[in-house]
């Protein structure tokens, strides 16, 4: 066999394996035969605590002091070098006090998402790069609403939450295949880029999420909302700090910055917060 053959024939194995594994994911798709992961409780109550006027400082910071992943992430944030604070913190409320609820719960939803959906049992280290970009994505989507003049929070949640069915894929080619038999990274990424969408619509229909968060994913192909828009661009902002070498694009020709009408001053400013967001999401856990 030449090698011209013998190329054409690999890439109709990889095809055929390509071609099994999307049918296997999306039968049980369509069956709902998928173990679906809840979203974490801390997470859910974070959330709850942070929309709650009644809520004080000192009831999040309880909540976070339970589990120490997320006490310690929320330390190192208030004792960063970007926050600039002249005395270091050593407690969670004193912690929550200087971040802000606002900031602290996005911290106790971000870590125990981490923990409960993109951990990687099988594809670690893709897992651990969707997870650093989910996390610029929301933190970028904040600073994107953030020049509109709209709720921050739900735009974190939007751009956090965006990829998450990502993670849920890679999840499922590790329950359902054998080692032996499961793809490689690049098509298992390949595969989790494809699928992502649809898990993760099925996933969020179970959470108790706000709505427009809910279909902020929910309609990100179709008649996207302003929230998907925003999430979108999030994600595209995430890879200048995800990849080293990525290339700043001309983000003010970008179909969802000229959707949601940023002028080049915003875009600017938005861009100009890559290394603060690299800092945070090198950071946490």
């Amino acid at each position: 066999m030449n090698v011209g053959a013998e190329a054409v024939s690999q890439r109709s194995v990889r095809d055929s394996r390509w071609e099994r594994w999307e049918g296997r994911l999306r039968e049980r798709l369509e069956k709902g035969d998928l173990e679906l992961p809840p979203l974490p409780d801390i997470a859910q109550r974070a959330m709850a605590m942070a929309r709650d006027e009644s809520t004080s400082a000192a009831d999040l910071a309880e909540l976070m002091n339970r589990d120490a992943a997320l006490a310690s992430a929320l330390l190192r944030r208030a004792n960063s070098v970007a926050l600039g604070a002249a005395t270091r913190v050593a407690s969670a409320h004193q912690a929550v006090a200087r971040l802000g609820m606002r900031e602290a719960s996005e911290i106790a939803v971000a870590v125990s998402l981490r923990a409960g959906l993109f951990q990687g049992q099988v594809y670690p280290t893709l897992a651990n790069r969707i997870w650093r970009q989910s996390l610029a994505s929301g933190l970028f989507a904040k600073e994107v609403m953030r020049s509109m003049g709209r709720d921050i929070e739900i735009a974190f949640l939007c751009g956090l939450l965006a990829d998450v069915g990502q993670p849920m894929v890679l999840n499922e080619l590790g329950a359902t295949t054998r080692a032996y038999e499961r793809p490689d990274e690049e098509t298992a990424a390949s595969l989790a880029r494809a699928l992502g969408p649809q898990f993760a619509a099925t996933a969020v229909r179970s959470w108790a999420l706000p709505g427009v968060v809910i279909e902020s994913i929910m309609r990100r192909d179709e008649e996207p909302s302003e929230e998907s828009r925003v999430a979108s661009l999030g994600q595209r902002l995430a890879e200048i700090v995800v990849d080293p070498e990525a290339e700043i694009a001309d983000f003010e020709a970008d179909p969802d910055a000229v959707a949601l009408c940023l002028e080049p001053q915003e875009i600017a400013r938005v861009i100009a917060q890559a290394d603060r967001i690299r800092e945070e999401t090198e950071g946490m856990p």
